[in-house]
C-alpha cells in the first residue's frame, strides 16, 4: 500500500518520541517490560494518527507502569519507587503530548499541501517547480491536460524534454542555461506537443527564490501559457514587415528613379515651371479665417491692401530654364530676384485664384494670363497650377504666341469664309429660283401659244381664250410669290404663316399641272377623306413642294412601261395630318435614298439637284420633316406629317 510521506514522517516521529521516553524511563529506573510495552503501544497507535488511540496507548502505559512499580518487588525504598514511577508517567504524558502535537501538525501540514495542489491543478496554466540545478520537481494536472502524459511519470522519467519541438530545443536550453547560472528571471517560446498530435506555441517564465539573507537559489518557480495565435500573430506581422521593407525599397528606389528623372525633365524639358511658397501667406489667410471671412474674393475687393500684403509675401523659389527663356532672361536668379507682383498683366485677379487653393483647401486652378518678361517682353499663356503639401504652388506654363497667331488667322480665314458663304449663298438663292421658275414660266409659255393660236382661230377657237388667260394669271401670281419669297429669305424676313386647306391645294395644284401630267402621259389622283385639311403655313412654299413632289414622280416614270400612276394622299394621323405623294414607278436606287435631299444631287440629264432641298426646307418650317421610301408594293413614296391649324392654335 502506497504510504505518503506525511504519515511516513509522522510514524518516525511517533517511534523517536517512544525511543526518547524509553531512555529517560530506564534513566529514572523503571523497569523495562513497561517502557517496552509502553514502545510498542504508542507506536501501535500511531499507524492510525488518531489522537485519542495516542492518549489511550499513553493512559494504558501509565496504568502498566503504576502495577508494576507497585507489585513487582524491588530494593529500593518505595519513596525512591513512587518518585521514579512520578517521574515515568510525567514522562509518558509528555511524549503523548508531543505525538498528538505532531500529529496536529504534520495534519496540518499534509491538508496545506493538498490544498495547494487542488490550486495549481485548478488554474488554466501550465505550473512548474524547479530545483536549485534545474531540475524540475513538480508539474500540476495541466501538463497531463495538455500533453496526454502523466506528470508523475513525466518528472520522474524526465520525458517532459521529449514534447518540446527538437527546433526549439538549442534556444531553450541556451535560455535555460543563462538562467541557472545568473540567477535571473527564465524566459523562452517553444512549440509543445500536445495530445491531439499538434504542436502549439507555448510562453514560459521562471523566477528563482532564494533563501533569505542570501543570494543561492533554492527553488525555481514558474508558469506556461498558450501563446500560439500571438506568435502566429507576431510571424505574420513579421512577414508584413519583411514585405512593407521590400516595398519601401522598391519605392524608395522608384522614387530616386522619378526624382532624378523629374529633375532632368525640370531642367531640359521644354515645358515651363515655376515654384512658388505661400507659406507666410497661409499666415494672413487664417488670420482672416480666425476673423470670420468666409467669402476671400469679396473681402480682397473691399481690403485690397490685404491682397497685395498676400501678393508681397508670395516668393518664387524656383523656375526651370524653359521658363526663363520663355521669359526672355538668361539667368534663373535674375527671374527668382523679380517681385511676384510684377510678374503678369492682371497680377491680382491671377494670385487671388492661387490664394483661394490655400483659403478654401483646393488643388488645382487653371486659366490665361499674360506674362511680363524682361524688357517688358509680353507672353500669353495658359497656366496650371497645383497645390502642394508644403503650402508651396506647382505652376506649368504653356506659350500661346503660336496659338494667338493661329487664331488670329483662324479669324482673317473666317471672315474670309463669311463673305465667300454670303456669295455661295446668293448663287445657291439664284439656283433655286432658276428651278422654281422654270416650271411657271415654261407652263406661262405654253399657255401664251396656245391663246396666240386661239386668237388666230376665229371666234369659235377664242371662247376657250379667258380660261387660258385666268390660268396665266394664276402661273403669273405664282411666280409672283416664289419671287417674292426668295427676296424675303435672302433679306431675313420670315414671312407669316396662314391657314391652308391642304386639299383645296392639292386639287388646285392638280389644276396647274394637268397638261404637265398629261405630257407625261400620267394620272394624278387626289386623295383627301376628310374634305378639308388645315394647317397653318405659306400657301406658296407649300404649293411649290407638292409641285415638285408631284413632278419628279410623273418623270421618274417616264421609262417605266407599266401604268404610270401619281397619287396625292391627304389622311389625318395621330401626330397631325399625314401628306403622301406616290409613284408606280421603279422606285429609288437602295445606294441613292440617303443622298435625294443632298444639295445638288440629281439624276437627271438637266437636273440641278436643289428641289428636294428646297421641299425639305419648306417642310421643315411648317413643323414637319420630309421622308422618301421605297414601298413594298413597287414604287417611291415622298412624305411628310404637319401639325393641324387647330392645335397650333390651342397651343398658342
Amino acid at each position: 500500500m502506497k504510504v505518503s510521506k506525511a504519515r511516513l514522517g509522522w510514524r518516525c516521529a511517533a517511534i523517536a518520541t517512544a525511543g526518547a521516553g524509553f531512555v529517560i524511563g530506564m534513566a529514572a529506573g523503571l523497569d523495562a517490560p513497561a517502557w517496552l510495552f509502553f514502545l510498542v503501544s504508542v507506536t501501535a497507535a500511531s499507524r492510525t494518527g488518531i489522537a485519542r488511540d495516542i492518549w489511550i496507548s499513553a493512559g494504558g502505559a501509565a496504568i502498566f507502569a503504576t502495577l508494576l512499580t507497585l507489585a513487582s518487588p524491588s530494593a529500593l525504598p518505595m519513596a525512591e519507587r513512587l518518585a521514579g514511577l512520578a517521574f515515568a508517567i510525567i514522562a509518558i504524558g509528555f511524549a503523548g503530548f508531543t505525538l498528538v502535537s505532531l500529529r496536529t501538525l504534520l495534519g496540518e501540514l499534509e491538508e496545506s499541501r493538498n490544498e495547494l495542489r487542488t490550486f495549481t491543478d485548478s488554474v488554466p496554466y501550465l505550473i512548474w517547480r524547479g530545483t536549485p540545478e534545474g531540475g524540475v520537481d513538480f508539474l500540476n494536472r495541466r501538463y497531463t491536460d495538455l500533453t496526454g502524459h502523466d506528470h508523475d511519470v513525466a518528472i520522474a522519467q524526465k520525458t517532459w524534454r521529449q514534447c518540446i519541438h527538437e527546433d526549439d530545443l538549442p534556444e531553450y536550453w541556451s535560455r535555460r542555461s543563462y538562467a541557472l547560472e545568473t540567477g535571473t528571471e527564465f524566459r523562452a517560446v517553444f512549440r509543445l506537443l500536445h495530445a491531439n498530435g499538434e504542436y502549439r506555441w507555448m510562453s514560459l517564465i521562471g523566477r528563482p527564490v532564494r533563501a533569505p539573507g542570501s543570494d543561492a537559489v533554492i527553488r525555481w518557480y514558474g508558469g506556461i501559457s498558450d501563446a500560439h495565435e500571438e506568435v502566429l500573430a507576431q510571424q505574420k506581422v513579421a512577414e508584413l514587415m519583411a514585405v512593407l521593407e521590400n516595398r519601401v525599397e522598391e519605392r524608395t528606389e522608384a522614387l530616386a528613379k522619378s526624382q532624378e528623372r523629374f529633375s532632368i525633365l525640370w531642367e531640359i524639358s521644354n515645358i515651363t515651371f515655376a515654384e512658388q511658397d505661400f507659406s507666410e501667406a497661409v499666415v494672413i489667410l487664417d488670420r482672416l479665417k480666425a476673423e470670420g471671412v468666409s467669402d476671400l474674393a469679396s473681402y480682397f475687393a473691399q481690403h485690397p491692401e490685404v491682397l497685395r500684403a498676400c501678393i508681397a509675401a508670395v516668393r518664387t523659389v524656383g523656375v526651370n530654364p524653359a521658363t526663363a527663356r520663355l521669359m526672355g532672361f538668361e539667368s534663373l536668379d535674375e527671374m527668382l530676384e523679380r517681385p511676384v507682383a510684377t510678374t503678369a498683366e492682371d497680377i491680382e485677379l491671377i494670385m487671388v485664384k492661387q490664394l483661394e487653393l490655400c483659403f478654401y483647401g483646393r488643388n488645382d486652378t487653371e486659366g490665361n494670363a499674360v506674362l511680363i518678361g524682361k524688357d517688358g517682353l509680353r507672353v500669353p499663356v495658359f497656366y496650371s497650377v497645383h497645390r502642394l503639401p508644403d503650402e508651396h504652388q506647382l505652376s506649368s506654363l504653356v506659350d500661346l504666341t503660336l496659338q494667338q497667331r493661329a487664331e488670329e488667322m483662324r479669324l482673317a480665314a473666317q471672315e474670309q469664309l463669311a463673305r465667300a458663304n454670303r456669295a455661295a449663298t446668293l448663287g445657291a438663292f439664284s439656283v433655286s429660283l432658276a428651278h422654281e421658275l422654270n416650271q411657271p414660266i415654261g407652263s406661262m409659255m405654253i399657255d401664251a401659244g396656245i391663246a396666240l393660236r386661239l386668237t388666230q382661230g376665229g371666234e369659235p377657237a377664242a371662247q376657250n381664250l379667258p380660261r387660258i388667260l385666268e390660268r396665266v394669271s394664276r402661273t403669273a401670281e405664282r411666280i409672283s410669290g416664289i419671287v417674292g419669297r426668295i427676296r424675303e429669305s435672302i433679306s431675313g424676313r420670315e414671312r407669316a404663316a396662314t391657314q391652308v386647306d391642304l386639299c383645296r391645294l392639292a386639287q388646285e395644284t392638280a389644276e396647274l399641272l394637268r397638261r404637265d401630267v398629261q405630257q407625261a402621259q400620267t394620272t394624278l389622283d387626289i386623295d383627301c377623306s376628310r374634305g378639308s385639311a388645315l394647317v397653318s403655313a405659306d400657301r406658296v412654299d407649300l404649293q411649290q413642294v407638292l409641285v415638285n413632289l408631284i413632278l419628279n414622280a410623273a418623270e421618274a416614270m417616264a421609262d417605266h412601261e407599266g401604268e404610270r400612276r401619281v397619287r396625292v394622299s391627304i389622311t389625318p394621323s395621330s401626330e397631325g395630318i399625314r401628306v403622301s405623294v406616290t409613284d408606280t414607278g421603279q422606285g429609288i436606287p437602295t445606294n441613292l435614298l440617303e443622298k435625294v435631299f443632298d444639295p445638288f444631287f440629281t439624276t437627271k440629264a438637266e437636273g440641278i439637284g436643289m428641289g428636294l432641298l428646297i421641299c425639305s426646307n419648306a417642310v421643315a418650317r411648317f413643323g414637319g420633316v420630309l421622308q422618301a421610301r421605297n414601298r413594298p408594293e413597287g414604287g417611291a413614296e415622298f412624305f411628310f406629317t404637319l401639325p393641324p391649324a387647330e392645335a397650333e392654335s390651342a397651343a398658342a
